[in-house]
């Protein structure tokens, strides 16, 4: 869902992580060529999204185990690192989200692939 919010609004993005770029009046010069790269930067990290959310989608619909679940184990280390950028840069956003996300997906990707 966050994919294709960033997408359509790439600010929201921004404001939504609480990344001082989002005050600055660099970021809020619509002239600005870092606020021009930081927006495209956004809509890339959102159409990732957008496909790491459809591939779930896909790989559960259709019922095939073994890749949910290699997509859910290989998800932990991406929300991690998410995690660990967005600490870094806003240490006083809601950071910790990430991590809880990552044993959701290690707990998913274990229990998919044990199933038969």
């Amino acid at each position: 869902m966050m994919g294709s919010i960033v997408t359509l609004n790439p600010e929201l993005g921004i404001k939504m992580w609480h990344f001082d770029i989002a005050s600055s009046e660099d970021f809020n010069d619509p002239k600005s060529k870092n606020r021009s790269l930081i927006l495209d930067e956004l809509r890339l990290f959102a159409i990732r999204e957008f496909f790491i959310g459809a591939s779930l989608f896909a790989a559960a619909y259709f019922g095939n185990h073994k890749t949910l679940a290699a997509m859910c184990l290989l998800g932990v280390p991406v929300v991690t690192i998410d995690g660990i950028v967005q600490r870094r840069q806003a240490p006083k956003a809601d950071w910790w989200v990430h991590f809880a996300l990552a044993p959701v997906f290690a707990g998913l990707g274990v229990a998919s692939w044990r199933q038969q």
